[in-house]
């Protein structure tokens, strides 16, 4: 996004103090989906990798809710919703040098991160029933496939990071035009 050089009017200037104070708020954290994770099998009925959708589980658990509020690419937050609303309230004022609004493309890398998210519980899944039958075999192709995965999902971070930074520098840029 390039900067309009121009300066706003005291109602934009308004708002996007508001704005700026409400989206400073949010923080891109690349928690690696550690809520995944499975600390128990809970059905030893399941032995075979195809069940795996039947398998029970205890996981992990999510992360503090007060800190998931402000957090952006957690697959299990609605600071997601909030942040996409709030980008396009700052579109909205005229101020981005884009037709495009800010929150398709933001919400086409949060809904990649849902994919990355279910992708990595059910290989956690396998991965706890690979541990539980010693398939030593089954854990090294496991292993691969979570970095895999978690190298996805840090990317995902890293361009949401770049959007925010990028809006956020936009709002300082107007403001300081005012």
């Amino acid at each position: 996004m390039q900067p309009i050089h121009q300066s706003v009017n005291q109602e934009t200037y308004l708002q996007l103090l508001e704005l700026k104070e409400k989206l400073s708020v949010f923080q891109t954290v690349s928690c690696r989906l550690m809520h995944e994770q499975v600390q128990e099998i809970m059905d030893d009925s399941i032995t075979d990798y195809a069940d795996l959708e039947r398998l029970m589980v205890r996981r992990k658990g999510f992360c503090n809710p007060a800190m998931r509020r402000t957090w952006l690419g957690c697959a299990h937050t609605m600071a997601n919703d909030t942040f996409a609303r709030l980008s396009d309230c700052v579109h909205a004022t005229g101020i981005l040098h884009t037709d495009t609004i800010p929150s398709i493309g933001f919400n086409d890398l949060v809904v990649e991160i849902y994919r990355i998210d279910h992708e990595k519980g059910r290989m956690e899944k396998r991965k706890a029933l690979a541990q539980k039958q010693n398939d030593t075999a089954e854990l090294i192709n496991i292993a691969d496939s979570m970095q895999d995965i978690i190298y996805r999902h840090q990317c995902c971070i890293k361009q949401l990071e770049q959007m925010r930074s990028d809006l956020m520098c936009q709002i300082d840029m107007a403001i300081a035009n005012h």
